[in-house]
């Protein structure tokens, strides 16, 4: 159960992130949420893959976190059936002796262990968080030379509300080991250190676990940002050739009703020419009324002709002139999801730098 827990305490804050991704290997999936930790159990495993059998993603998470609080709370009662026996008898709750306190690991070696947890606990706990310090100084008055009294001064007292988020919640006791007037308990060295030493690897598992996938994420991203942007640079050609096709197409559109205004011209130049000739020549007047109303009908299919062409003119006009702001308000969206796209882009960067120095700065700490 140990290794279970670690693991659900390791992705309670996004427990989506323990899900098998797409494309992972077993031993990889293994590796990225338990390094260098037991088997875990085959209910865990077949849990943590993914949503499952679960109706929806919060689903799953409710499960998760109710699994996470039971795993808690038996962790806890398997601490307090292992806790040794404190002495609650008043007559005897009194500091002991030079001697005893000696052959006593729990109180002898308290500064020892003070000394060992500061030194593990440099590199996660802020500076800002007080920690125990022991000082010693003579009894007032003093017995004898050898009646020194060890207390621990604490301002505030180091517990696990004090210590940093990432293992706040896995800290099963406070450290406070010399409250005075309370019932003193026996502590191991060795449990606390090792306890402390399996915080620290756990916490800086799961921040290198983090910042794998910012940088994984950041690469995803880099890659979409650049596949987008080819794909939008060649929709942007393709419509700018658009537009030149229908311009193009209007040019022609307007060269061709000027040439039918120039034959409409002539043909009414013809008109009055005829209509001369039929003044003139009164016997051919039937012979010219007939070519007359043949002209006119010619003349009002030109018309016909020419109003349809204007139509057909105007309503391309009006298509180019949609297509044209079409294509400049694809350009602005184009523009707008450029400039959100750096945003998020640089939003990463700066997390994923951040992270990068949270990372040099806890290994140079503890290279010191």
């Amino acid at each position: 159960m140990s290794s279970d827990i670690t693991v659900y305490e390791r992705y309670k804050h996004i427990p989506e992130n323990v899900w098998q991704r797409e494309g992972e290997s077993d031993e990889a999936w293994f590796h990225r949420i338990n390094p260098n930790g037991p088997p875990l159990r085959d209910t865990s495993v077949k849990f943590l893959r993914g949503q499952g059998e679960c109706k929806s993603a919060e689903v799953w998470r409710k499960k998760f976190h109710k699994r996470l609080d039971e795993r808690i709370r038996r962790k806890r009662s398997s601490q307090a059936q292992v806790a040794p026996p404190t002495n609650t008898d008043p007559s005897t709750n009194s500091t002991p002796p030079v001697q005893s306190r000696e052959n006593n690991p729990g109180i002898s070696s308290a500064a020892a262990v003070i000394r060992r947890l500061d030194r593990g606990l440099e590199n996660v706990i802020p500076a800002s968080v007080s920690r125990p310090t022991l000082v010693e100084r003579p009894v007032s008055p003093p017995t004898n030379a050898d009646s020194r009294t060890l207390e621990t001064v604490t301002a505030p007292t180091l517990s696990a509300s004090s210590l940093t988020p990432a293992i706040a919640d896995a800290l099963p006791v406070t450290l406070d080991f010399a409250a005075r007037g309370s019932t003193r308990t026996k502590v191991s060295e060795e449990s606390i250190v090792k306890t402390v030493q399996s915080m620290l690897h756990e916490l800086l598992a799961s921040k290198a676990s983090e910042v794998a996938r910012l940088s994984e994420e950041k690469a995803l991203l880099a890659r979409t940002h650049n596949d987008t942007w080819t794909e939008l640079e060649n929709t942007r050609r393709q419509l700018s050739q658009a537009a030149s096709y229908l311009t193009n197409q209007k040019t022609e559109m307007q060269k061709t009703l000027g040439n039918t205004s120039a034959e409409l011209e002539e043909a009414k130049e013809e008109i009055a020419r005829l209509r001369d000739v039929v003044i003139e020549s009164n016997g051919e007047r039937d012979e010219l009324k007939a070519e007359v109303k043949g002209l006119e009908v010619l003349l009002r299919n030109s018309q016909n002709d020419n109003k349809r062409l204007r139509d057909e003119s105007a309503r391309r006009q009006e298509e180019a002139d949609g297509m044209v702001q079409d294509i400049e308000n694809s350009v602005g969206r184009f523009n707008e999801d450029l400039d959100e796209m750096k945003k998020r882009f640089r939003i990463c960067q700066e997390e994923a730098a951040t992270f990068g120095l949270v990372e040099s700065a806890t290994k140079s700490r503890k290279i010191d």
